[in-house]
């Protein structure tokens, strides 16, 4: 059974997810993961999901802007073997629910234009593109 928690995962743990989540092209060719882990566990809000005491799922969100009230996901990854099980969705509706106990305004991310699931999952979470590039673009969810 699949648990829930929040700041749990070890520096080795996250550094360690980010290696076997499937992000194409893989995180580690163009960011140190030593580096984004310790930055991670430092400034970020991690919500994350649990098989047991296996570490499957993770999204990493900055609330720490507190004049402009905007948070910042930075990360969103599943263990490739629990894809397809809705987790995202579930730690992503987390995060929001966070932020709007938080008082936060509004969300934003950074995402692969050519990564259609991903943009499908944030546009029924309720997000919208505030800019379509390449290879990123820019989506945005009001909490308030």
């Amino acid at each position: 059974m699949i648990k829930y928690k929040q700041n749990k995962a070890s520096l080795t743990a996250i550094k360690k997810h980010l290696k076997i989540c499937q992000f194409v092209p893989p995180l580690d060719t163009y960011t140190n993961l030593d580096n984004y882990s310790k930055k991670i566990i430092t400034f970020a809000e991690r919500f994350e999901a649990w098989d047991k005491n296996k570490f499957i799922g993770l999204v990493a969100v900055y609330y720490n802007d507190f004049s402009s009230k905007k948070g910042f996901i930075t990360v969103v990854g599943i263990n490739p073997n629990y894809v397809k099980q809705r987790i995202a969705t579930k730690l992503l509706k987390k995060v929001i629910e966070y932020g709007k106990r938080k008082k936060f305004k509004k969300i934003d991310l950074e995402v692969k234009t050519n990564n259609i699931i991903a943009l499908k999952l944030y546009k029924k979470l309720g997000f919208k593109m505030i800019k379509k590039g390449s290879p990123k673009s820019y989506m945005s969810l009001k909490l308030s």
